[in-house]
């Protein structure tokens, strides 16, 4: 006769370790972030940067030209909704 083990129950699931091998494979990765580093860098400057710049230049009184800027808010959208030419339809 052979032995069989007991079922297993939820409780008994084995509990999850990180391998030295596991860690060494994560590591030995490294030069996968050599290219992702920079490409994040670039995104951010490139994409991210002027998306935030210019939501924020919106809520300022500004020119375009020089370093004097007022926070003004919601004024400007308030002006542009106001503004009758910026409502007709162009197209």
């Amino acid at each position: 006769m052979t032995a069989t083990a007991p079922p297993r129950t939820a409780g008994d699931a084995p509990t999850r370790r990180t391998s030295p091998r596991g860690l060494r494979r994560l590591w030995g990765d490294r030069w996968l972030y050599l290219f992702l580093v920079p490409t994040a860098a670039l995104y951010g400057v490139y994409t991210l940067w002027p998306v935030v710049a210019s939501w924020w230049y919106s809520f300022t009184s500004w020119s375009g030209f020089g370093a004097p800027r007022t926070f003004i808010g919601v004024q400007n959208y308030a002006d542009a909704l106001a503004d009758p030419l910026f409502r007709t339809r162009s197209c």
